[in-house]
């Protein structure tokens, strides 16, 4: 699959899965987004050998989505999203703070959502997606 010219963004893109679907997006020939949250060594790292960029954006905020969306225009329309970003909190239920398992909703639910809400209106704009 021709993917050149196309603009990917890939939600926790540093590690694991996220890794190598933006891996496998470049190789196609879209410039991709690689966002991260806190692995800021191994996306840099990343976005360097893949021709990408290394975005910073928590995306379990509306700021952060927007800023992730805001960085992703500046290279051109939108064509691709993978909510990718996920977090883990492998303590027994009832050892678990209200605060752990907000976080885990907050990425694993509420980014997909904030994401595309924040992506969709340029994706339609611009006839991608």
């Amino acid at each position: 699959m021709e993917l050149k010219g196309q603009v990917a963004i890939v939600t926790g893109a540093s590690r694991g899965i996220g890794r190598a679907i933006a891996t496998e997006l470049a190789a196609a020939g879209a410039t991709v987004i690689v966002n991260f949250r806190q692995s800021e060594k191994e996306a840099h790292s990343l976005a360097e050998a893949i021709g990408g960029v290394a975005v910073q954006a928590d995306v379990s905020t509306n700021e952060g989505c927007e800023a992730l969306t805001s960085a992703a225009l500046a290279l051109g329309p939108i064509a691709i999203l993978v909510n990718n970003a996920g977090v883990t909190d492998d303590s027994l239920l009832m050892r678990m703070t209200d605060a752990q398992w907000d976080d885990v909703m907050q990425v694993n639910a509420g980014g997909p959502f904030r994401m595309c809400r924040a992506v969709i209106p340029h994706m339609v704009r611009a006839k991608a997606g």
